[in-house]
C-alpha cells in the first residue's frame, strides 16, 4: 500500500517534532514550560550530517529553508534559525504532539525522530536514552501502539537512564523497518 501526500507530511512533522525535543534546542515552550527567552531560538546540533540532512529536508515540508552549518572543532554540525516565524512553525509540530490528537504516521515519524536523537543499538541491545521521565512515557505509550515492547531501565550512562526494546534480533530488524530511522543503516543484523 502506498503511502499518501499527507501521511508522508505527518511523519515528517512527526520526525522534526521527535529530533527537537530528543536532542534539540528550542525557546519558546516545551511541555508547557515558558523559558522566558527574549529572543526566539531552535537548533539541533548533532555530529551525524545524515541525520541532519533528513531534518533539513523535512524542515521543507512547513517552508522552512534552513542550511547545515559547522557547529564546533568537535566535528560537530547544525541546523538553526532565530527567526520568530520559523521557531513557531517548529513548535506547533511539537504541540501536534503534546496537545493535539497525532495521526498515526506523526507517531511513527516522532519515534524515528527520537530514536535518531537519542537511540543506540549495540549488539542484542536497542535503547532509547533520555533524563525525560514524560518523553519516555509518551515513547512507550507510541510504541505500544505499534505493538514494541520497551520497557524502563536503570541503565548507567552519561546520557540517562533509558528504555529498551525486549525481543530478538528480528523484533529489532521490524523496529527499522517500521520506523525508519537515519541510524537504521550503521547496523548489520
Amino acid at each position: 500500500m502506498q503511502k499518501t501526500k499527507i501521511e508522508w507530511t505527518d511523519y515528517k512533522i512527526g520526525y522534526i517534532s521527535g529530533l527537537t525535543i530528543g536532542d534539540g534546542t528550542i525557546r519558546i515552550k516545551k511541555y508547557g514550560i515558558n523559558y522566558n527567552e527574549h529572543q526566539y531560538y531552535w537548533r539541533v546540533a548533532l555530529k551525524d550530517v545524515e541525520i541532519l540532512a533528513r531534518l533539513q529536508k523535512y524542515l521543507k515540508v512547513i517552508c522552512i529553508g534552513l542550511d547545515v552549518k559547522k557547529f564546533s572543532t568537535k566535528g560537530m554540525y547544525k541546523l538553526e534559525t532565530r527567526k520568530q516565524f520559523e521557531v513557531a512553525k517548529i513548535q506547533t509540530c511539537i504541540n501536534e504532539g503534546d496537545f493535539g490528537n497525532p495521526s498515526r504516521e506523526y507517531r511513527r515519524g516522532f519515534i524515528a525522530g527520537v530514536y535518531d536523537a537519542e537511540g543506540n543499538h549495540h549488539k542484542a541491545n536497542l535503547r532509547i536514552y533520555n533524563y525525560d521521565e514524560i518523553l519516555k512515557n509518551k515513547l512507550i505509550s507510541f510504541l505500544k501502539e505499534f505493538n514494541f515492547d520497551f520497557y524502563k531501565e536503570n541503565y548507567p550512562s552519561k546520557k540517562g537512564n533509558g528504555i529498551r526494546l525486549r525481543g530478538d534480533k528480528k523484533e529489532k530488524e521490524r523496529f527499522f523497518k517500521y520506523f525508519y530511522p537515519v541510524k537504521r543503516s550503521y547496523y548489520e543484523f
